[in-house]
């Protein structure tokens, strides 16, 4: 709550008609702060419409050629009215071209859980536990039942087994490597980084003159929408059942308290970034559009995107992701 309530001493701004930015009028600033307080409300437990509050740190030099054709930062109008449109993506839908993804042995596309994608999973987190990283050699220490299978002759039961766990078990090892880095996933990642720390979001949002602090919220039941070692009871116990091997909800950098989104920050979630060092908020404008109430976090907030494909286009994102909110994703073609 203490990370909601940063906003209401900020400056506010939104994208108003104009399109350019604003401030907030009277109107826009009741219903944003009524949408904090019906936010908070959810973030208590238990509550049937449970929200989780993520943070992103970024800037404005890392997201421009994502979210433009152009490599010269942009003005930070059109910069956050297009993060706000098209939000911000995995690695894997701007690293690479659709060709190239098409012909990788592993993880061709979001929807990929062939078998060939679980062995590569299996191999590089053999290679993982072999690696001589402090936070590795640690890791293993805590876990020595996951070490013991991935060094054993498993990979066949792994590939096998994986398969009665397509909504989640792909997912809980490539975060894994997705938290290694290069010696895990490197550029592939399906998943995007947050915490739960604005804190520690800070210290991500890079060295650029423009940092952002991204909000993000999360919508119930949040498994189907993220992966983290602080989730453990959410998927740990159907891997068991597998035969599966878990890491106790232990990861690399638990300090971190990541939560990785599964292929994308989508704009119907993201609340608003904060300005680093300028005390200034910048709030989604969708949510001040008519058909969204205080509640519309819950869901997400409803926005006319009938031109996305096409507009992708315009992006460095070679294609797009997307999902009905039940734990399943696809791949959105650009046009």
């Amino acid at each position: 709550m203490e990370n909601l309530a940063r906003i209401y001493d900020c400056k506010i701004e939104t994208i108003q008609d104009s399109t350019f930015l604003e401030v907030v009028t009277e109107t826009q600033k009741r219903k944003l702060f009524e949408s904090l307080q019906r936010i908070a409300t959810c973030m208590k437990r238990p509550h049937p419409n449970h929200l989780t509050l993520t943070f992103r740190g970024d800037n404005s030099l890392n997201l421009t050629p994502k979210l433009t054709s152009s490599s010269t930062v942009i003005q930070e109008h059109k910069l956050v009215s297009l993060l706000f449109y098209f939000g911000d993506k995995a690695k894997h839908f701007y690293e690479f071209e659709d060709e190239e993804a098409k012909n990788s042995r592993w993880i061709t596309r979001i929807e990929d859980h062939a078998d060939g994608t679980a062995e590569v999973i299996f191999n590089k987190i053999k290679r993982l536990i072999k690696s001589k990283n402090e936070r590795v050699v640690r890791f293993c220490a805590r876990n020595p039942a996951f070490e013991s299978y991935f060094k054993g002759n498993n990979k066949e039961h792994f590939v096998k087994m994986l398969k009665e766990d397509k909504k989640y078990g792909r997912d809980y090892y490539l975060y894994l490597l997705h938290t290694a880095g290069k010696i895990g996933i490197g550029n592939k990642s399906l998943l995007v980084s947050t915490s739960r720390s604005y804190n520690i979001a800070e210290l991500f949002a890079g060295e650029a003159e423009t940092r952002y602090i991204i909000f993000y919220i999360i919508p119930s039941p949040i498994k189907y929408h993220a992966v983290s070692h602080t989730l453990k009871n959410s998927y740990e116990q159907s891997l068991k059942k597998n035969g599966l091997p878990i890491y106790e909800g232990a990861s690399l950098y638990p300090d971190q308290n990541e939560v990785a989104i599964k292929g994308a920050l989508f704009s119907h979630h993201i609340l608003g970034m904060m300005v680093v060092g300028e005390n200034r908020f910048i709030a989604n404008p969708h949510l001040f559009k008519e058909g969204n109430s205080v509640d519309s976090f819950s869901t997400g907030l409803n926005f006319d995107q009938s031109n996305f494909e096409k507009d992708l286009c315009g992006t460095g994102y070679k294609r797009g992701v997307g999902t009905f909110l039940d734990g399943y994703y696809h791949t959105v073609k650009r046009t």
